[in-house]
């Protein structure tokens, strides 16, 4: 088994110095959550 796995997406056609590159929603395809964890009631 691995310990570690890198995701690599690759955007050839991405000009990454204009501002539409600029944004953090670029990585959201290499993100996985694995816990979500919010209290309930205070």
């Amino acid at each position: 088994a691995a310990d570690n796995i890198k995701r690599v997406i690759q955007r050839p056609d991405t000009d990454w110095s204009k501002e539409a590159a600029q944004n953090p929603y670029m990585i959201k395809d290499t993100q996985a959550t694995k816990t979500t964890w919010h209290p309930i009631g205070s």
